[in-house]
């Protein structure tokens, strides 16, 4: 008979069951990185293959590597001006919209703002409708006011369809910093503006990496809108612009697998450099 004490070995089982389920859950983690990472992989590989290596051979890892096609892509594929309107309007609509969604969460959350819960659901059906549903309305405005043919026929659109997520997460994170903050900084004198943009701005900066790499990555990424809206093949951007490397009777597969590493380097940079702030401001809230 064992004369370990009942405690003791209750302890000894809660330790080897918590052992267990770590040992799982790394396992787990190890088979969905690898699940994950196959796409980028077999992506990498190919972009570094020639054509006759890619067809004879196109998920193997390339002996010889054939570092052409980049340059190749980026020549054929006049991806310089892409890259620029890509920029252009990636930077140009997360800062608008990350403003924007800002202000309006903070006057929603710290100004009291009448009827909140309807703003917030109006906010809120922004996400709810799919923006391909509305696109043929939006081009006949655009068209209408003149600015079809123009960057800015994608940046205006596409500062309406990010503001909903950047104003829902602006609101949850700026209902954790507490009141007391802003009404100190009222007292010291601060206006409305000041408060925002010095005092709260600065505490919810997993909120702004958060904002900037889930709408950077949409904006950067989308290929429908500036396919339907861009009439000049000069503002086309990234994704776009890889659609050259297809067609009507033969594809460049090579090319194009480059132009897609090409055009991924960017956000993955992105990414990077804001990983902690973005895992802080999607973790928010889930422990106290």
């Amino acid at each position: 008979m064992s004369t370990r004490p009942p405690k003791a070995a209750r302890k000894v089982a809660r330790e080897r069951a918590s052992t267990t389920k770590r040992a799982l859950t790394h396992v787990v983690l190890v088979l969905y990185s690898a699940f994950a990472m196959g796409p980028i992989l077999l992506t990498l590989f190919a972009s570094l293959k020639s054509e006759p290596s890619f067809f004879s051979s196109p998920a193997s890892f390339p002996v010889h590597p054939y570092f052409a096609n980049y340059s190749q892509a980026w020549d054929q594929g006049d991806l310089l001006p892409a890259f620029g309107n890509s920029i252009l309007v990636t930077v140009v609509s997360v800062l608008v919209s990350g403003m924007a969604g800002a202000m309006a969460a903070y006057a929603v959350v710290r100004l009291k703002a009448g009827h909140s819960g309807i703003i917030q659901g109006y906010f809120l059906l922004g996400l709810v409708v799919p923006g391909v549903v509305i696109l043929i309305p939006v081009f006949v405005l655009l068209h209408e006011i003149g600015l079809v043919g123009t960057i800015g026929s994608v940046i205006l659109p596409y500062c309406a369809f990010t503001i909903p997520l950047s104003f829902l997460i602006f609101v949850n994170f700026f209902r954790t910093v507490p009141a007391e903050v802003a009404e100190a900084a009222y007292l010291d004198g601060c206006s409305h503006f000041r408060t925002f943009w010095t005092i709260e701005m600065p505490l919810v900066r997993p909120a702004i990496a958060t904002v900037a790499i889930l709408n950077g990555v949409f904006v950067w990424n989308d290929f429908l809108l500036p396919l339907v809206i861009e009439t000049k093949s000069s503002l086309y951007t990234l994704p776009v612009a890889i659609v050259s490397f297809f067609g009507t009777y033969s594809t460049s597969y090579g090319l194009v697998f480059a132009s897609v590493i090409l055009a991924s380097a960017p956000m993955i940079l992105v990414y990077v450099l804001l990983n902690r702030l973005f895992v802080e401001g999607i973790t928010a809230g889930a422990v106290k």
